[in-house]
C-alpha cells in the first residue's frame, strides 16, 4: 500500500472517528439538555406547587379575615338596628302612655267606659266593676249609669276596667294594659304612671 492510500485511509478513519465522536457528543448534549429540561421542569413544578399551597393558605386566611370582618360588621349593624328599634319602641310606649293618660282625663273616656260596661253587662252576669284608683273619681257616674258596684283595681291596669261576678269567680279584663298586650305590646317594665 502506498503512502497515499494510507493517507486516505487515515483521513477516512479520522473523519469516521470525528463524526462518531461528534455524534456521541451531540447525543450526550441532547441527553444533558433533556435531563436539564426535566430537572428544571421538576423544580418549576415543585415551585408552582409550593406557590399554589401558599396561595391556598393565603386565600383561606383572607377568606377567614373577610368572614370575621363581615361577621363583626353584621353584628355591629344588627346591634345598631336593635338599639334603634328599642329607642323607637321606648318612644312609642312613652307616646302611648302620654296619650292614654291624656285620654283618661277626658269626658269621652268616662262616656266610652260607661258604654263599654253597659255592652258587656248586657251579655254577662257581672255585678262588680273595678277601675284604676286614679279613675275612682268617676265611680259615682259609673254606678249611676250602670247600677253596678265600683271598686278600685288592685293592680295597675293603665285604664279601662275589670268586671267580676258577685262571687268573683268569673273575671273579664277590659283594661288598656290587657288590650295592648293582646295586640303585641309588652307593657312589663314600661313606665305607665304619669
Amino acid at each position: 500500500m502506498t503512502a497515499e492510500k494510507w493517507g486516505k485511509k487515515i483521513d477516512y478513519f479520522t473523519d469516521t472517528i470525528a463524526r462518531e465522536v461528534s455524534a456521541r457528543k451531540r447525543k450526550q448534549m441532547h441527553q444533558l439538555a433533556n435531563n436539564l429540561s426535566k430537572d428544571v421542569s421538576a423544580k418549576i413544578s415543585a415551585a408552582e406547587t409550593k406557590i399554589k399551597i401558599r396561595l391556598d393558605i393565603a386565600q383561606r386566611q383572607i377568606t377567614r379575615d373577610i368572614n370575621k370582618h363581615l361577621s363583626q360588621v353584621a353584628f355591629e349593624e344588627k346591634s345598631k338596628y336593635i338599639n334603634m328599634k328599642n329607642r323607637y319602641i321606648s318612644q312609642l310606649f312613652e307616646d302611648v302612655r302620654r296619650d292614654l293618660n291624656s285620654f283618661t282625663q277626658t269626658l269621652a273616656y268616662a262616656d266610652s267606659m260607661i258604654q263599654h260596661i253597659e255592652s258587656v253587662k248586657q251579655k254577662h252576669a257581672f255585678t262588680i266593676v273595678q277601675v284604676m284608683p286614679t279613675d275612682m273619681h268617676l265611680s259615682e257616674k259609673i254606678e249611676a249609669a250602670t247600677r253596678l258596684k265600683v271598686e278600685a283595681c288592685e293592680t295597675d291596669c293603665i285604664g279601662g276596667f275589670i268586671m267580676l261576678t258577685e262571687n268573683r269567680k268569673i273575671r273579664a279584663d277590659y283594661t288598656f294594659k290587657t288590650r295592648l298586650a293582646e295586640i303585641g305590646f309588652n307593657t312589663h317594665g314600661a313606665p305607665w304612671h304619669g
